[in-house]
């Protein structure tokens, strides 16, 4: 596993309420990784992403599976070495059985769930302490099961797309599947952001932000449900797309 690390801190001016200050407050780390894969019947490749150096395990393979095995249709789970390195950090070998997520078959229709259920697991996620709250720079999602009324998994990055892979990347490893969880998120979900959710498998989401026109395209062709701006001190959300009536 990736070694634990927190924002680095720094001494800074700040100009506010009309006077200079000096302060000292934290920057978020953000370091480049390169991925690479291969594997019996996998074309191999590799890419360079930049994003918080931690769990990069998770963030690596969900990263081959949303992003790079769609380039390389697979009909079944095969068998692949991935690699991150980081010039800091070292490198680790992931070897694991990879299963394309568009080729996979829903085992479990999506959930059903209640208004007021919905509006605090959204509030617990959003609630708890976690990266964001000192540098106001992370994003975050997290996986919910409505039927344990739990949350499974939550990541955090400086990018939200890698906050996707992260939770596809620990799905992967834990043998955790998609189709009946519910993707709980802190930033918007447009377009390109409803397309990688979607491919992960998952067919069911919740954010506090806004919901853009090509997310709800998207989503409605896809039997998907999604809710935006649910924000339970203000009690409420809005229903952008709903297949087939999954919030009660």
């Amino acid at each position: 596993m990736s070694q634990l690390m927190q924002p680095e801190a720094f001494t800074l001016r700040q100009y506010k309420h009309g006077a200079w200050h000096t302060i000292t407050d934290v920057i978020t780390t953000d370091a480049a990784v390169t991925v690479s894969w291969e594997g019996p019947g996998i074309v191999p490749g590799s890419c360079r992403l930049l994003g918080w150096p931690e769990r990069l395990e998770e963030a690596a393979l969900g990263h081959v599976l949303l992003e790079q095995s769609g380039k390389e249709p697979w009909a079944t789970t095969r068998t692949a070495t991935v690699t991150w390195q980081n010039t800091t950090l070292g490198s680790q070998h992931l070897h694991i059985a990879l299963s394309a997520p568009q080729a996979a078959k829903p085992q479990a229709p999506p959930p059903c769930w209640k208004a007021e259920n919905l509006l605090a697991a959204m509030q617990s996620f959003i609630s708890t302490p976690g990266l964001w709250n000192d540098t106001g720079c992370f994003h975050r999602a997290g996986l919910y099961c409505p039927r344990q009324e739990t949350l499974l998994f939550r990541a955090e990055d400086i990018g939200r797309h890698n906050c996707i892979d992260r939770l596809a990347g620990w799905a992967a490893m834990h043998g955790v599947g998609l189709e009946d969880k519910v993707l709980l998120l802190s930033s918007r979900i447009t377009y390109s952001m409803c397309a990688k959710v979607l491919k992960a498998g998952l067919r069911f989401m919740v954010n506090r932000s806004a919901v853009t026109t090509g997310a709800v395209e998207q989503a409605n062709a896809a039997n998907a449900t999604v809710a935006g701006f649910a924000r339970h001190e203000e009690g409420r959300f809005t229903v952008f797309a709903d297949n087939p009536g999954r919030i009660l």
